[in-house]
Order: structure tokens, then sequence, then C-alpha cells
């Protein structure tokens, strides 16, 4: 079995102490912590400021066969009603053979995905795996919060997904928890079923502001402790295979493959196919990143950033980074065949501290399947007042 689709221990399912009643599903991101849905626990949540004041609050039982389920007392600690997020600490640590979820936070369009929890429909299985695809970002209407869309193939065919809120939202190899399983719009005629097939997750690059813990190691996998001269031994053998292997490889695939597109520019100027440079405004391959510099003479300037005139229907990513942050914007692209509405797409950002700042426009296939969609073609980017 390959590595990134091992079974996932470290998911669980939320219940009430003392009961069977399941509220939803949980997942470790240390030893200590775990993530959910705050709709999934904001039942049996009391105390000052909605959260627990002790450890039989909350309980977290995860499927151990052939021992049998492991419940483990939890109680939050931090919670963000905007993102539906909450941050449970264990009242004591998992034991080893309950792995976290790593973290990661690209969740791209067209993107395969799996998504794990624990869903009222399979009561007859430990937990639950649906798949599909991303299919972008984009807000809630009524308070404007960020969540990922995603399309399920189990629920197009009739699934309900009560039950895996709370859940991570898994890409890549290895696997990632891009999300965290929020919400579904409920079919007209069916108020269990998710028009359309459709369901939300918040995305985890949001989380690290409200919840510094998973932004300074907490979510990291543990290490287990170094002991005895076998062990050294085996070490240094793995060290040298992976420099053999891995290391002196990719060493050379990184000197022989080309610098990024690097330009200078000033707000206002004009972008595109070689303009202002050889290499500007053209994503080469999968590979192939532009860079453009700018600089701003105040504090909290806001610039409009917009790719438009793309010659394929890739829609490529773009970042800005500057002044010790990052900002990513999401309605800056006319390209793409997720932008459906009337243009143009323009994303207004409010920077920090005045200084430099680059803008990165990346491949849109980096993390996703090149057959899916079209990795390369030009663009034109609008960087204005």
């Amino acid at each position: 079995m390959p590595a990134s689709f091992q079974p996932l221990t470290g998911i669980g399912q939320v219940v009430a102490p003392g009961t069977q009643d399941a509220l939803g599903t949980a997942f470790l991101v240390s030893a200590d912590h775990a993530l959910t849905a705050l709709h999934c626990v904001a039942p049996l949540m009391s105390g000052p400021g909605g959260h627990t004041t002790d450890t039989s609050g909350i309980v977290l039982r995860f499927p151990s066969l052939p021992a049998g389920d492991l419940e483990l007392p939890a109680y939050v600690i931090r919670s963000d009603a905007h993102l539906d997020i909450a941050l449970l600490r264990l009242a004591r640590p998992a034991p080893a053979h309950l792995l976290p979820v790593p973290l990661g936070t690209a969740a791209k369009p067209h993107q395969h995905y799996r998504a794990v929890g624990f869903a009222a429909a399979n009561w007859g299985v430990h937990r639950s795996v649906v798949t599909g695809t991303i299919s972008g970002h984009t807000r809630r209407a009524e308070d404007g919060a960020p969540v990922i869309t995603l399309f399920c193939d189990q629920a197009a065919a009739g699934l309900a997904l009560s039950g895996l809120s709370g859940g991570p939202v898994l890409v890549g190899r290895p696997e990632r928890a891009v999300g965290v399983v929020r919400w579904q719009q409920p079919d007209g005629t069916h108020p269990h079923l998710a028009t359309g097939g459709t369901f939300y997750a918040t995305p985890t690059r949001d989380l690290a502001a409200t919840m510094p813990e998973l932004s300074n190691g907490a979510h990291q996998r543990r290490i287990p402790p170094l002991r005895g001269p076998a062990f050294w031994m085996s070490l240094w053998l793995a060290i040298l295979v992976v420099t053999a292997v891995v290391v002196v490889p990719y060493i050379i695939s990184m000197i022989r493959e080309p610098r990024p597109d690097s330009f200078s520019i000033s707000v206002g100027d004009e972008i595109g196919p070689d303009r202002p440079g050889a290499g500007a405004g053209e994503i080469e391959d999968d590979e192939a990143e532009d860079i453009y510099t700018f600089r701003t003479q105040e504090d909290g300037a806001t610039v409009r950033v917009r790719i438009s005139d793309c010659s394929n229907t890739f829609e490529p990513d773009l970042e800005i980074k500057g002044g010790g942050r990052e900002y990513r914007p999401t309605e800056y692209s006319d390209c793409g065949s997720f932008n459906i509405g009337p243009g143009p797409h323009e994303a207004a950002v409010t920077l920090g501290a005045a200084g430099s700042y680059r803008i990165t426009v990346n491949s849109p296939c980096r993390l996703v399947d090149p057959a899916l969609s079209d990795c390369a073609g030009t663009y034109r980017l609008t960087v204005s007042e």
C-alpha cells in the first residue's frame, strides 16, 4: 500500500461523554491537540467565553481494532466562529499508534482529494472516505468566510455527508490536510443530501492567524526516542542511502533547473508576454514561475492585481509576499474555466509597511495532475493603485 494512502489512525469521532451520541469528526494535529469544526463541539461547550472548563466536556473516540475503541477526553482551547473551527487539547497525550495528520496549505482547482470521517449514513464502517475534485476557493455569501468548494463523487451518487464535519480534506503525496469539512448546502427536495454533490471546507491556511499552536510546530508528528547503538548505525546507513539516492540527484537537478524569471517593476507598468523582459507573461511548463518585484512608499498601500488574456484555459496561481507577510487573493483572474459570470475579476490587496514586495505567478499544475488542466501559456498581469 502506498505510504500516502495508509489508514489515518489519528482521525476520531466527537462524542458526548457517557453516551454513544456522535456529533462529528476530529483529527489529531499533534499528540496533544486535535482540530474539528466548531459546530461539532458547540453543544458540549460551557464556561466563560464558551470554552469547556474541564476535561469531561468532550470525548474523542478512535476506532482501534482488535483492542476496541479508545476514548480520550478533550477540551476546547481556541475557537473561531467565523471559520467554524475549534482547537482541542487532549487531557492526556494520544498513544503512539494514533498518528497526527500533517497540515498543508496548497488546495488547487482540479486537484484530487479524499475526505475522511464518520458519515452517519455509513454507521457500519469504522471510517468513511469520500473522494472527488477541488472546484476552487470562494466565500460564504452570508459572512464572507473563506471556504474550499469540493465536488464529491459519493454525494452526487446520493450518500448523505452528515457526520463528516470536522474531518480533514487530504491532498498530495504524502497526504496533507488542506481543509476542515464545514458545511453542505441542503438539497431542496432531499435536505439531508448536498446540492449538486458539493460541500465546503475551511482552508487550513487561514487558521494560523488565530491559532498560533498550528504554526509553531504543534502539528508535527512526534519523534520516537533515540536509543541504542543499533539505532545510530541504522541512522547513519539511512543517511548514506538517502544522500546517494535522493540528495545528490536533487542537487544536480537544482543546478540544471533554470532559475525563475524575475523582473523589477513599478505599479502601473505594462506586464505581458516578454514585457518588461524576455520570459515575462509566460508560464513555460508546470514547474515554471515568474517573479515581479515592486516597492511601496507608504504604509498600508492598496494595490489591485488582475491576471487576464491567458492563451489557454489555464489559471495561473498568484501570491504576494513582503514585510514578513503573505497575501493570497482569491478573485484576481479572468482566466480558467471556474471563473463564471461577468468580469473582470480583480483583487484589492492592502499591504503592510512600506518597502519591497514581490508577486509570484506559478503554473496551476504544480500539485495537480497535468492531464486535468492546461499547465502552460501566456498571460497579462495588471498591478495598479
